[in-house]
């Protein structure tokens, strides 16, 4: 073969070469989006439960492994039913992204947020101290108090005040286990949920 027969050979095998890492690049985007997909709560955006027990187990064995604190936050929307009833699904929908969006102010985009199920969101991530822990439960605590939410009911625009309760707690890593910490932190977001509800009934 002549030196310009090996010439167009080359140029014929690099152009497939270019034509095969262009299929393998989007393959790998597709790939990355229909993980991204499976792993999303479509409503609000945030992770799923099963983002939660992919993500959530990975950063606590990592915590676990230096010995670093970890926390749990459950934070429970008030009310949801009694939203839907009164007002419309859709207005339930925006209370939910409401609630999402304030987590997402509150502890950013690094923390590990999901939307596990209905009117349950979860919070994990690693912590530096107990009291930075008791710090963020104030904080959160607080800004789930009162949250205004408006939205557009034909030409008049309507709105409301909407709260979650939240409980969650703080451990060595290597002292628990994540499915532990999961459990103990819900039984303290129902204990708080109770507590409120009959703080309520006590004013009323």
């Amino acid at each position: 073969m002549n030196k310009k027969g090996l010439q167009e050979q080359a140029a014929l095998f690099a152009e497939a070469l270019l034509q095969m890492a262009e299929e393998n690049s989007n393959l790998r985007r597709r790939l990355e989006d229909a993980e991204r997909e499976v792993l999303t709560d479509h409503l609000t955006g945030l992770g799923n439960s099963r983002h939660l027990y992919i993500d959530g187990a990975r950063i606590f064995d990592k915590c676990a492994k230096s010995g670093k604190f970890f926390s749990i936050f459950f934070i429970d929307l008030d009310y949801l039913k009694s939203i839907n009833d009164r007002f419309s699904h859709a207005v339930g929908d925006a209370a939910l992204k409401r609630l999402a969006n304030e987590l997402i102010v509150l502890f950013g985009g690094s923390t590990l947020l999901v939307r596990k199920s209905g009117d349950e969101f979860i919070v994990a991530m690693p912590c530096p101290s107990r009291r930075e822990f008791e710090a963020t439960r104030t904080s959160l605590a607080a800004r789930m108090t009162k949250m205004r939410m408006t939205w557009k009911e034909g030409v008049s625009e309507k709105n409301i005040y909407i709260s979650a309760t939240s409980g969650g707690i703080v451990r060595r890593a290597n002292k628990t286990s994540f499915a532990a910490m999961l459990d103990e932190a819900d039984k303290i977001l129902l204990t708080n949920k109770k507590r409120r509800r009959g703080d309520k009934k006590q004013k009323s």
